[in-house]
Parts: C-alpha cells; sequence; structure tokens
C-alpha cells in the first residue's frame, strides 16, 4: 500500500531538482528574489526556472529583472560563487517572461499559458507530495490526506 511502502521514503532535493523546470511567479517580490536565489545557489543543476516579470513588454520585462531582480542582496552568494561569470549563469539557468497574474491565463495566448502549464505542473505535483525538512536537506514523501466523503 501507499502509506506503508512510500510514507517514510526520503529524496534528495538535489536529485529531484536535477535537471528539473520550475515556474516561478512573483520573482520580483521579496519572497521570490529569495526563493530564486536559494534554488540557484543550492541547487545549481537545476534545469531551467521560468520567471514571470511584469511589465509592458518583454523587453522590459527583461530589464526590470537585470536591474532589480538580480542585483538585489539575495543574490549576494551567487554573485560570491561566480564573480564575473554571474550573468552567463543566470543566463543559463533563468528564463524571463513577461506575465500579469491581474491578467487571464497570465496575459498568455491559450497555446502559450497551456505550454507555461506543462512547465509548472513538472514541479507542482512535486510540490503537493513532499515536504522539505531543512536541517536535513531531505524532501520527505507525505501520506496524501483522505478525503471526506460527504
Amino acid at each position: 500500500m501507499y502509506s506503508e511502502h512510500k510514507a517514510n521514503m526520503n529524496l534528495s532535493p538535489t536529485e529531484i531538482l536535477n535537471e528539473r523546470k520550475i515556474f516561478l511567479i512573483g520573482s520580483t517580490g521579496f519572497l521570490g528574489k529569495v526563493t530564486l536565489s536559494m534554488l540557484l545557489h543550492r541547487f545549481p543543476n537545476i534545469g531551467r526556472v521560468y520567471v514571470t516579470v511584469r511589465a509592458r513588454s518583454q523587453e522590459e520585462s527583461e530589464a526590470r529583472f537585470w536591474n532589480s531582480v538580480i542585483t538585489a542582496p539575495p543574490f549576494d552568494p551567487l554573485r560570491e560563487r561566480y564573480g564575473s561569470a554571474l550573468d552567463g549563469f543566470i543566463r543559463d539557468k533563468v528564463v524571463v517572461l513577461g506575465g500579469d497574474i491581474a491578467e487571464p491565463n497570465l496575459g498568455y495566448s491559450e497555446e502559450e499559458a497551456q505550454a507555461q502549464l506543462e512547465t509548472a505542473i513538472n514541479w507542482g505535483r512535486y510540490a503537493e507530495l513532499f515536504s522539505f525538512n531543512e536541517n536535513r536537506g531531505m524532501f520527505r514523501l507525505e501520506e496524501p490526506e483522505p478525503v471526506e466523503a460527504k
């Protein structure tokens, strides 16, 4: 059964995130900057992180990302680690997408929204199944919550 076989299974976040694609909404806020920085710093073998940056155009989204996200203090550890190679590392790992959470489909066409959804599901299914023990640096498979019948 699920609970007997998998409930105590621990997995390494490094293994889970290796070459994974993640879709991150809110990368320009404080928590978004910290999350992005920590993902890139702790898991440099992550595949790609797709980040939405609200702006009037894709060019403005890119400029806003490079001028206000990457320059923020949460990225200091990455600057220390990569030095002058940081820009190349970021360009290799991060894809900046214009997007507005106030718009249907974040302002994407149906086709673009479907492609982004498929990327998000790639990570989202794991977020629902695992809890992270920061002290041990391990994910733990969670037993699903029982659903009450009505």
